[in-house]
């Protein structure tokens, strides 16, 4: 401590100890002059409050004001977690009528998707079995592809339709 007397230019205004950081100088208030330390922390708690009270968001239950929603929703969880748990439901609620809007119907559940991706996103996560079963269809088509066409492979059933296709298989298999 004898070193932190001499240097630094955070000066503790009750002894002539100096420090390099404000951490340094908070926690010297704590070992040794507690009672700065609630200063400290009463200043801080008006800093936290003013800044609360500038954005443009306001918070429904009390006077603070937020830059974000992030922040209002921070606020939420910790000042007034009832409307956090509103909101979480009404989220689910949002979620779950998206889930029954657009053109592509699931076959297995109610559920509606804008796009193909989407569906089969959803056949992952809910339905793997017919992700198995279009994998298989998938796959099926590609061999009864790959025996249509004039041009046959000599080594195989393959056939295709144009002879560069079939050169090109015949570099691969040999």
């Amino acid at each position: 401590m004898e070193q932190a007397k001499r240097t630094g230019n955070l000066a503790c205004p009750n002894c002539p100890y100096k420090f390099n950081s404000e951490k340094a100088l908070h926690q010297h208030y704590g070992q040794k002059h507690p009672e700065l330390m609630l200063e400290v922390k009463a200043h801080k708690q008006k800093q936290i409050d003013a800044k609360k009270l500038i954005g443009e968001i306001p918070c429904p239950k009390c006077p603070y004001k937020f830059d974000t929603e992030k922040g209002l929703h921070q606020h939420f969880g910790q000042a007034h977690p009832e409307l956090m748990e509103e909101i979480k439901e009404k989220r689910k609620q949002e979620a779950e009528e998206k889930k029954f809007i657009g053109d592509i119907a699931c076959p297995k559940c109610p559920y509606r998707f804008n796009s193909d991706r989407a569906l089969h996103q959803h056949y992952g996560t809910t339905h793997p079995e017919l992700m198995e079963e279009i994998k298989e269809k998938r796959k099926k088509e590609a061999e009864e592809k790959r025996l249509v066409g004039d041009f046959a492979c000599e080594h195989c059933p393959y056939k295709f339709n144009t002879e560069g296709g079939l050169r090109q298989h015949i570099g691969k298999i040999r």
